[in-house]
């Protein structure tokens, strides 16, 4: 869904936030959004999880370059540890 909003850094109003209710494998309900303003420039997207879960860790190993392009969602607590 895309809405109207103001733009938190100039207050424009030529700006596009689109919104969306997703169920992530792994994780459960989200809301997803993201805002673009047209003026300055400004966009910021983020995944706020809807569904509260006990800890869990999650190992990727990198055998080959491909690899490399594994998405990745976090909260804002987790911890991403590169050896």
């Amino acid at each position: 869904m895309t809405k109207k909003a103001l733009c938190p850094m100039c207050g424009s109003s030529n700006v596009e936030l689109k919104e969306m209710y997703y169920k992530l494998p792994y994780v459960g309900k989200a809301y997803l959004y993201s805002i673009f303003c047209k003026d300055c420039g400004y966009k910021k997207g983020d995944v706020v999880l809807l569904e509260l879960k006990e800890p869990r860790r999650y190992t990727v190993t990198i055998s080959n370059p491909e690899d490399l392009y594994t998405k990745i969602v976090r909260s804002h607590t987790a911890k991403i540890i590169l050896p």
